[in-house]
């Protein structure tokens, strides 16, 4: 699946804010997380993020928000054997969306074993310093824009690892991401809290606690130091709750920017379950690898650098 433990690493450890307010365990938090969020047949998660910064980053940070401003993702899934998407492993249908304004800059649909994509080149001329000729934005879109692609199982198979590898890779990838959330959910547990007026909790702490909670985990995977010495700066996180149901989560970290005073970034999240039925795009163009080096050529021939 496109999904890779954004829920778990997330919305499973956010959510154990509110649930440990409430004097559950770890391991009850994560069951609560997951019956709150994949409880349901549809699922639509709504990401942004800001920055903000004091002293002499302001004007760093100033430029930083207005991409920041401009971007956002989304996640789409819908159970396709009409049951909770907690119990429909193999069964979901998922989109995923990085958008530029209101304007999609790339849209990934995943039906069952096939994915389609498009992109919309155009959008990229609304990005500051992105870097890129309204020529070279023209031709990419004449060529590869605002069509979808269909990239088939028998395509991506031929490519990707075989099933066996992704299998292995997959599980030692989910532990990994176990580890990791049982080590934020028990820093979690012991952090103090404060209970938001609108329902849900906000919970502040140091990111040497965070460092100093994954270390161990860290220590498992690699012989590089997850940190040497002290690690500046704070994170605060936060859940929205409508009853005992995730609405909303958001954490922000602030750190020093050099010398140059402290910035702060913010990512939030919206969560909801509205009716939202995932298809395949229609008069898709498949791709094969005859039509890769078709394009490949093209590209390398009119100066866009894709070959």
């Amino acid at each position: 699946m496109l999904r890779l433990g954004w829920k778990v690493l997330t919305l499973g450890a956010v959510a154990s804010l509110g649930l440990s307010a409430c004097g559950a365990s770890v391991q009850s938090t994560l069951k609560g997380a997951t019956a709150s969020v994949g409880a349901q047949q549809y699922l639509q998660v709504h990401l942004t993020a800001s920055a903000t910064a004091t002293g002499a980053s302001s004007a760093q940070a100033t430029k930083v928000e207005k991409v920041l401003s401009l971007l956002s993702y989304d996640i789409t899934e819908q159970s396709t054997s009409g049951t909770a998407l907690s119990k429909s492993v193999g069964k979901i249908n998922e989109e995923i969306a990085v958008s530029v304004g209101s304007r999609k800059l790339v849209d990934v649909i995943e039906i069952g074993t096939d994915i389609y994509a498009k992109v919309d080149f155009t959008s990229l001329a609304q990005i500051p310093s992105v870097g890129i000729s309204s020529a070279q934005t023209a031709g990419l879109q004449l060529l590869l824009g605002a069509r979808w692609f269909e990239l088939p199982s028998s395509l991506l198979n031929t490519y990707l690892p075989s099933k066996a590898q992704v299998k292995s890779q997959t599980a030692r990838q989910h532990a990994v991401e176990q580890k990791v959330v049982d080590a934020l959910t028990a820093l979690i547990d012991k952090t103090k809290y404060t209970t938001l007026s609108g329902g849900g909790y906000q919970e502040k702490g140091t990111l040497q606690s965070v460092a100093d909670a994954l270390a161990p985990v860290m220590a498992g995977i690699t012989s590089t130091p997850l940190h040497n010495g002290k690690v500046p700066g704070t994170y605060q996180v936060g859940i929205s709750l409508s009853g005992s149901t995730a609405t909303g989560a958001d954490i922000a970290i602030t750190a020093p920017n050099g010398t140059s005073g402290d910035m702060t970034v913010q990512v939030t999240a919206t969560i909801a379950h509205q009716s939202d039925n995932i298809n395949a795009p229609s008069g898709a163009t498949v791709i094969t690898p005859q039509l890769i080096a078709s394009l490949s050529g093209r590209a390398s021939g009119s100066g866009l650098g894709l070959g």
